[in-house]
């Protein structure tokens, strides 16, 4: 399925016209059905600045959810989680903020899985340390991560693990008000100030997709 396809499938779930989508985005007529493989990143920003629910991944390539995935929390017990076998979607012993590295996942790292269809089981879980993002996320609390394969585009307003030569940063990313170069990280704890960063820092993206809270029976 290519770009243009998608764009016609998001502007029917909008329940709008072509040529309204493309008056929105301030495109000529015919835009849409004029698009070979791929969009300028000028258009895209305007299309996210107008649809701030697009999920870029999903329109540049296919994969993922169509909207913006809302991360959310899940509450469950101990005995959800699965030691003896693989079933589901994997939890490694890697903290996302402090200690082992986060660059490459290793089997021997895994101590259990998860197995409930909210999540899916391409993605991975790691463990959570600190309070910059509580109350949204408590200090021992799992995150489900899906690594970010295209660090050009970012889906502003979500929650990301963001990966440079020097931290790792529990985050959500905004748009910067004044310079493309830069965005800036935001924590859910009012104590911590945010914090500007070059996109070229970057190493390692991943989309939080959801909050797992472990509760003990």
């Amino acid at each position: 399925m290519s770009v243009k396809e998608r764009i016609k499938i998001f502007v029917k779930y909008k329940n709008i016209s072509i040529i309204d989508f493309e008056k929105s985005i301030n495109v000529a007529n015919g835009y849409v059905n004029s698009i070979s493989k791929s969009i300028g990143i000028d258009k895209i920003n305007i299309i996210l600045d107008k649809y701030p629910n697009l999920n870029i991944e999903w329109l540049l390539s296919g994969r993922g959810n169509m909207l913006k995935i809302t991360e959310g929390t899940n509450f469950i017990t101990e005995s959800e989680i699965i030691y003896n076998k693989r079933c589901g979607t994997p939890i490694y012993d890697i903290d996302a903020i402090y200690g082992k590295e986060i660059k490459n996942f290793k089997i021997e790292d895994i101590i259990g899985y998860i197995d409930i269809p909210s999540i899916s089981k391409d993605s991975k879980i790691v463990f959570v340390v600190g309070d910059s993002m509580s109350p949204k996320i408590l200090d021992g609390d799992r995150i489900v991560i899906r690594e970010i394969e295209n660090l050009n585009y970012y889906n502003y307003g979500q929650m990301y693990l963001v990966l440079t030569a020097d931290y790792r940063m529990l985050k959500y990313v905004r748009k910067h008000p004044t310079n493309k170069n830069l965005i800036i990280l935001h924590s859910e704890n009012i104590n911590y100030d945010d914090i500007e960063l070059p996109k070229k820092d970057i190493i390692k993206l991943f989309l939080v997709e959801n909050i797992l809270t472990i509760k003990s029976l």
